[in-house]
Order: C-alpha cells, then structure tokens, then sequence
C-alpha cells in the first residue's frame, strides 16, 4: 500500500499510522515466529529450509527499503518492489513445502513430509506423519 501511495506522490509519511503500524505488524510476526521456533524446537541453521528462510527474509526487508525510502529513480524503487513481492511469494512456498527448494518440490514429496504438532495439555512437541 506504502509503495502504491509512493507511486503517486502522495504524502504518506505525513500519517503517523501509516508510519507506525508496519513497524507493529513486523514486530509482532517476528515475536510470533521467534516463540514458534521455541515450541517446535525448529531453528536456523539447523534446519535448512528455516535458514533460506531467514535470508530471504532479510533480502525482502532490504528490497522493501530500496522500494520505499532508498530507490533512486522511480524504476529502480519499481523493480525492488516487483523483486521485493516475488522474495515474499518465495518465502510463502519455503515456509509452505519446508524445502529451501520450494519452487522445485513435487506435491508426492510435500505430501510425504513430517509435521510437528504441539500438544498444549502435556507441553511438548510431537512429530507426526513419520
């Protein structure tokens, strides 16, 4: 939305909302994803899928300055947005496939794949499908 608003010339960073709630957004997906890491013991690094993950992640935030704030010529902030939305679509199929080669998984392999599931009565995780 930022980015369309910056497209037209309108001044959006005069709003404090539109200032403030991407930075709340963010930072309550990242609260969200760093306890979700601790309850299904699943951690970059370790798991390769999770630290393709996390770079991607990293490239989407630097896309999404240069689109936004740092995009020298209306083009340049252009293709870091297009580039910036595609990351983001490459993050949704890694997080989906839990393969760091989302694009290329079959759906035999997805299916076949293990799920952790957490049982809130005993407190701990359970793999399952295995």
């Amino acid at each position: 939305m930022r980015h369309v608003l910056n497209l037209r010339g309108v001044a959006w960073r005069n709003s404090r909302a539109l200032r403030i709630m991407p930075h709340v957004v963010d930072s309550t997906l990242l609260a969200s994803a760093i306890a979700l890491m601790f309850i299904t013991h699943q951690y970059p690094f370790v798991n390769s899928w999770l630290t393709v993950k996390l770079f991607a992640l990293v490239a989407y935030i630097v896309l999404g300055s240069i689109a936004l704030k740092y995009g020298r010529t209306p083009f340049g902030r252009r293709a870091a947005f297009l580039t910036a939305a595609a990351v983001f679509a490459f993050i949704i199929s890694v997080a989906r496939s839990h393969s760091p080669l989302a694009y290329s998984r079959s759906s035999d392999a997805a299916s076949n794949m293990s799920a952790v599931a957490f049982d809130p009565i005993v407190g701990n995780c359970a793999r399952v499908g295995q």
